[in-house]
This record gives C-alpha cells, sequence and structure tokens, in this order.
C-alpha cells in the first residue's frame, strides 16, 4: 500500500451564480450524481448550519462596501485525503472509512483551516456521501483591512498554490499523510475537474433540465369578518391568484422530482452494467459478507424490539397524549368514562378507548401507543425506531417490561434503554412554513422581529412540517410549540431530549435569566437583549444548569421562573441548590416586579410590548442598551 497523500483544490467563485451553486452543492439541493442519496443523512456542518443560504453569509461578511465588477466574492476549498488513509485494510471499498482515522483527520484539517482563515470561513461541510470523505469549505477573501482582495490569500501564480498545499500538508503530517512530489509536472485540479473526474466512469446520465423550486408562494391572510367588501374582493382576487401559483408550483416540483427520479434510475442501471468490470472482485465479495452479518444483527435487533414495541403499545394511551403532546381533556370527556377525548389544539381531537384510538377529524385511527405517535408525527414505518425512542424518552423501560416476566422483557427493556442513548429525531425545517411561525411569535407574542430574525438565524427557532415552532435545546432535543393563537384552545406544546441541556439566548454583559419555556425565554431576552437567557423547560436539574450559569454568569443569575406556585418550588430549589463559582449573587425575579397580574414573561410582553429594548448595530450584533444600577426602574428593564 503507497503512503497516504494530501489532497487540497481551490475554486474561485467570481459570481452570486458561483456562490449560490456552491452552496446548494454543499447541502444537496442539487443533484450529484457522484454522491449516494443514502448517506447524505452523515454529512455534517462543521461551519456554519443547515438553514444557512450561503449567499447571504457571504454578504454578510463582505458588509456594505464596493464591489469591484470583476472581483472574487469567495473561494472553495476541498480538503481531504487519498483512499489509503481513510481505509488502509482496504482502499478499494469506496463509500467506507476507519471511524478513529476520520475523527483525526477532521480535527487537524479543521484545526488548519481555522488558523489558516479564522473568521472569513463562511461554510464548512463534511461530506460522507462520496467517495471517500473531503472537507468543502467556503472562505470570503477579506485582506487585513477587511476588503474583498483574493490576490491577498491565493496570490497570482502557482507558487502560491504550492505554498499552500505545503502548508495542509504539514497540519496533518502527524497523521502519516504526507504531500505529494513538489515541483512535480503534474497538473493541479479545480474543484470542477475534481468532481467531474469522479464522475468520468460513468455514462451520461439524463438531465435533470427543470430547477427545484423555491418557497411555496404564501397564502394571502383572509380579511376579518368586519372587513369591507373591497378588500374581501381583492382577497378573492388574490387567493385565485395564489391558487394558480400553486399549482404551476406544485407541477414543477413533481416534473423536477421526476427528473431526479429518472436520472438516480439510470444511475443505478449504469452501476449495474460496470460491476462486472470492477477491478477488485475480493473487495465485493467482502461487502457482501459484512452486509450478511449486519444484515443477521438487524434482524436479531428488529425480533427483540419487536417485543419491547409490543408492551409499549400497551402504554396509557391518556399518558402518551398528555405527557408527550401535552393533550388537555375536552371538557365533556371525564377519567371514568369508557372513552375519553383529549384536544391537541390545530392537530386535532382524538378519542381513546381502552388501546383503541381515532382522530374525530379525520376518522382515521389504529390500535396501541407506537402507532399513535407515529400517526401524530406524519410518520411511515421507516420512524418505527423513532416512534419507540419518543415513548423511551417519557417513560421507563422498567416499568413497560415489568409484567412480562421473562428473558424476552428484560432484552426488551435493554434495547429501549439503548435507544435513549441514541439521539433523538428531530424534526426538520420546513423553509414554507416559517413566515406563518414567524408571525406568530411577532403578532401574537410581540416578539420582536429583529429578536426572531436573530434567534431563526443562529440556528435556535425554525418551524417544521406542521408549522409548530421549534426552539433548539443545547446538546439534543427540542421545545415545539403549536403557532396559534390558544385563547380558545389548548396550546400545543411537546419536549424532546429528555437529558439535552436549555435552549441557550447568549449574552455577554455577565447576567443570566432563568426561565421554563422558550417563548418566556425570548420575551426576556427582548427586554434584556445583553444577558443570557436559559429556557430550561420546567425541572430541570441543577447538575444540567451548572455549566451554563458558571460559564455565563459573573455578577447575578435571576430565577425568573413562573409567578404560581410551581415556578416557585422550582427556582426555590434552584437558589438553594446553586453554588455559584464566580460569586454572582442569585436572586428570585418573578412577574411581580413588573405586573403581579401575568403568570410569566411571555404575557408580560404581550401587555407592554414596550418594554422591549431588543436592537440590532450595523453588523448584526445586539445593540446593549444603558443599564441602570438597581432599585431604579426603566422602560426597558434593564437591571445593574
Amino acid at each position: 500500500m503507497g503512503q497516504p497523500l494530501t489532497v487540497l483544490r481551490v475554486e474561485k467563485l467570481k459570481s452570486w451564480g458561483d456562490v449560490g451553486g456552491a452552496g446548494s452543492h454543499n447541502l444537496r439541493h442539487r443533484d450529484t450524481p457522484n454522491a449516494d442519496p443514502s448517506r447524505t443523512h452523515l454529512n455534517r456542518h462543521l461551519v456554519g448550519q443547515p438553514t444557512d443560504q450561503l449567499a447571504e453569509v457571504v454578504r454578510e461578511k463582505i458588509g456594505d462596501q464596493t464591489i469591484r465588477k470583476n472581483a472574487v466574492l469567495a473561494f472553495e476549498v476541498v480538503m481531504s485525503a487519498s483512499p489509503e488513509y481513510f481505509r488502509p485494510d482496504d482502499p478499494g471499498a469506496a463509500g467506507t472509512w476507519n471511524e478513529q482515522r476520520l475523527a483525526r483527520w477532521e480535527a487537524a484539517s479543521m484545526d488548519w483551516l481555522r488558523k489558516q482563515y479564522g473568521d472569513r470561513i463562511a461554510s464548512a461541510v463534511l461530506h460522507l456521501d462520496e467517495q471517500t470523505p473531503h472537507i468543502q469549505a467556503v472562505v470570503v477573501p477579506l485582506d487585513e483591512r477587511g476588503k474583498l482582495n483574493c490576490r491577498a490569500m491565493l496570490g497570482g501564480s502557482r507558487q502560491t498554490l504550492r505554498d499552500l498545499q505545503t502548508s495542509y500538508a504539514k497540519g496533518v503530517e502527524h497523521l502519516g499523510i504526507s504531500r505529494g512530489i513538489e515541483g512535480s509536472k503534474a497538473k493541479h485540479k479545480t474543484v470542477r475537474e475534481y468532481y467531474r473526474e469522479a464522475a468520468s466512469a460513468f455514462e451520461p446520465l439524463p438531465e435533470v433540465k427543470t430547477r427545484n423550486p423555491d418557497q411555496a408562494p404564501a397564502e394571502p391572510e383572509k380579511p376579518g369578518f368586519f372587513a369591507g367588501p373591497e378588500k374581501k374582493g381583492q382577497w378573492e382576487r388574490d387567493r385565485a391568484e395564489w391558487e394558480r401559483q400553486q399549482a404551476a408550483w406544485e407541477a414543477q416540483r413533481k416534473q423536477h422530482m421526476a427528473e431526479v427520479k429518472a436520472q438516480r434510475d439510470a444511475a443505478v442501471e449504469t452501476a449495474r452494467r460496470h460491476q462486472a468490470q470492477a477491478a477488485k472482485a475480493a473487495a465485493l465479495a467482502k461487502e457482501v459478507q459484512t452486509l450478511k452479518t449486519e444484515n443477521s444483527r438487524l434482524l436479531a435487533e428488529r425480533q427483540t424490539l419487536k417485543s419491547e414495541a409490543d408492551r409499549l403499545r400497551g402504554t396509557d394511551l391518556a399518558d402518551v397524549l398528555e405527557r408527550v403532546y401535552g393533550a388537555q381533556e375536552a371538557a365533556d370527556s371525564r377519567p371514568s368514562y369508557r372513552t375519553r377525548k383529549f384536544e391537541l389544539g390545530e392537530h386535532g381531537n382524538i378519542a381513546i378507548t381502552g388501546e383503541l384510538w381515532t382522530d374525530n377529524a379525520t376518522g382515521k385511527g389504529g390500535k396501541g401507543a407506537i402507532n399513535l405517535v407515529m400517526y401524530l408525527e406524519g410518520w411511515q414505518q421507516d420512524r418505527y425506531k423513532d416512534a419507540v425512542r419518543v415513548l423511551a424518552e417519557h417513560f421507563s423501560p422498567e416499568s413497560v417490561a415489568a409484567d412480562m416476566g421473562r428473558k424476552t422483557a428484560l432484552e426488551g427493556s435493554q434495547s429501549v434503554s439503548r435507544l435513549k442513548q441514541e439521539p433523538l429525531p428531530m424534526p426538520e425545517p420546513v423553509l414554507s412554513n416559517w413566515p406563518r411561525a414567524r408571525r406568530y411569535l411577532e403578532d401574537v407574542r410581540k416578539i420582536p422581529g429583529k429578536l426572531i430574525d436573530w434567534a431563526s438565524k443562529r440556528g435556535l427557532i425554525f418551524a417544521d412540517e406542521r408549522a409548530n415552532l421549534v426552539f433548539v435545546r443545547d446538546g439534543g432535543g427540542c421545545f415545539k410549540r403549536g403557532s396559534y393563537d390558544p385563547k380558545d384552545r389548548p396550546a400545543f406544546k411537546q419536549t424532546l431530549g429528555r437529558d439535552a441541556g436549555p435552549m441557550v439566548l447568549p449574552g455577554n454583559d455577565g447576567r443570566v435569566f432563568v426561565t421554563e419555556g422558550p417563548i418566556d425565554a425570548l420575551a426576556l431576552k427582548a427586554i434584556n437583549p445583553a444577558s443570557t437567557v436559559l429556557a430550561t423547560g420546567g425541572n430541570c436539574p441543577i447538575e444540567r444548569l451548572k455549566p451554563y450559569l458558571d460559564r455565563y454568569a459573573t455578577e447575578r443569575v435571576f430565577l425568573a421562573h413562573d409567578s404560581d406556585p410551581a415556578g416557585n418550588d422550582q427556582a426555590q430549589h434552584l437558589k438553594d441548590a446553586y453554588k455559584p463559582r464566580s460569586g454572582a449573587e442569585v436572586v428570585r425575579w418573578g412577574t411581580n416586579m413588573v405586573d403581579g397580574r401575568k403568570k410569566d414573561w411571555s404575557a408580560v410582553l404581550m401587555a407592554r410590548p414596550s418594554l422591549s429594548n431588543f436592537e440590532l448595530d450595523q453588523r448584526g450584533e445586539i445593540r446593549a442598551p444603558e443599564p441602570t444600577r438597581p432599585g431604579r426602574s426603566s422602560p426597558g428593564m434593564s437591571l445593574g
């Protein structure tokens, strides 16, 4: 086996179309024939978030400076190594790697990249869905004065690129990866040539000619009951136009998907024809044996899961609705009734009779807790494990298996315990639902639009497929809230991630506000923008909160829990248990400091939107209000 060699490719991006295309490629929003769609979920964002629009990030880093007509807006850097490094036992087994070697290479490569370019990096993605792992980064070429100057970073000669390749090689040489022969006649490949060569072994595939449409057109808002005929007539015309646009959007989307399917079907057929020409039949035989072993393991796991699933289906459905989905029993239902009804806000009205459940809105129904979870989440059978995992978040494996009294009961309990250690299935962002969710926060909850956009840009809030608001917790998990006015029906609430940390809205003034719900946290951030706000979701163990309090609290910790008995108990427990490392003062800060009639901080802000102090400077950073000293009141509730 030869010595593993470094791979470093560079490509200049001279137009916004080039930048957008690079972002679409990195996020797999455009077709990548040499990528395996079944492994795309393994790709990881090392700099930036999956929800970021690359062009917007690059524009933000460039700022408002004048851009020359021929300026280089950004450049791509592809870092990798030859297959001998990632899979030393079988370099020909494309799409495989040694996890430890991958982790060491990733750390060394990102360390080199950050030392080389610092905060000029707009995006970096680890691609694991192609033949060999590689990192694809996008860098904005800003010089020391903050001006676009690609020549200062990449130079205008081949020697500059050779120096860059030599520098990268030194950054990973401790891994046993070396540079190619410096000064050789080998021609450098651009990023495009690199990908063209990777796909050249296959016959031309059918072209995807229809562009994947952008965000679906927004539905016009229906006027109120007392709106005049002119406004209602305009709404009817707008809705007719929206229906036409929606139909066109759906037709384009279906055509795009059909062309993508045709291309992938052709790729599969091409690969099948070329398989007989594979140079290493031994590698294929080894892969088949590996797949057989894995298949046997999966069959055994499936049988164990099935045993546990049969017991989980017996979990009390009322508990599932109340504990997992925050449902409330209907006014005309009682625990003593044979058939009970539960309200889930805009997600329907579920009737349960023993192990049977029915959605009264659709007439659909089923049996057992797992099927109920899959129905409410909109999942198919391929999300079976995720449904078990959601239930395991809220119900003890031991209690589920207690009455089985057989060896399979213990195995089932252990299987659920293992699933609890795996990451929870996080909801996926659906951009077309974001306007509705954002409108709810701004119009109903009175959260400032700039604060909503600030949190969204940092990946802390997004909308899921049902237009629920998803608030991301640190360390995995999330809080989900319905995006509708809950005055006349119960609000939809759900918490995922039993062992996750709080939702963190970072600040820099040494003060930390601890509250319960994520919308309360946004309200407190609006009132105290320079402070850090933690949303715990309720009773969060002190050992999980302490690292955040130690990190952010250098002056004071404000226990801003709800002003009710439960909130008072939680605040007192935290005050008794937390011993500040920095000497920060810990105080109770209930809504009675402002309005004793309001239970939580969201209600306070809804009643008095003028309390908000949230503003951003020209760089998009939070502009802190002028602080006041303790004992003094101010319109923005800024505390000293």
